[in-house]
């Protein structure tokens, strides 16, 4: 060390923080950085100033009106077969699977409350993956993947009979 400092006592900016013997390091933001957090914070604004602002919360508000009709696809999906409920509704079928012993209600608790969260939840993951700029049909797919591996996670309990 050739300026004699002992424990990198100079701030990221160059600047010195001295106190009595001791030096100690203390962080001031770059010009740079205070920019891009300025630029990051107009950008947040601009988009809620925006009169179409509500209009990206579209995907939730959609899991929220299929949740709503729940039951009503349930008993659709029942009709359609076995896996058609384990593809779109992986959640629910989980939680049937899990082995809860409980002598009260609470695996049909359960599963009622996985049906309504489950496409409320999706909703805010399509959300946000709208929301770093994926496109739709990259959501579309990530979202077919999710539910086919949740299904081959089924199928394989099925298939070793674990309960």
């Amino acid at each position: 060390m050739s300026d004699g400092l002992l424990f990198g006592s100079k701030t990221r900016s160059g600047h010195m923080a001295e106190h009595g013997s001791n030096a100690i390091l203390t962080f001031t933001p770059s010009d740079d950085e205070l920019s891009l957090r300025a630029k990051a914070i107009r950008k947040r604004r601009a988009e809620r100033a925006n009169p179409f602002y509500i209009l990206t919360y579209w995907p939730f508000a959609l899991g929220i009106l299929v949740a709503y009709f729940g039951t009503e696809l349930q008993a659709f999906l029942n009709e359609l077969g076995e896996w058609a409920v384990r593809f779109v509704l992986p959640l629910q079928t989980m939680v049937y699977q899990a082995n809860i012993g409980s002598s009260f209600d609470l695996p049909q608790n359960l599963q009622q409350i996985a049906l309504e969260v489950q496409f409320p939840l999706e909703g805010l993951i399509v959300m946000r993956l709208l929301k770093q700029r994926f496109s739709l049909l990259a959501v579309i797919v990530q979202m077919l993947t999710l539910h086919s591996i949740a299904t081959l996670v089924l199928w394989l309990i099925s298939i070793h009979g674990v309960k």
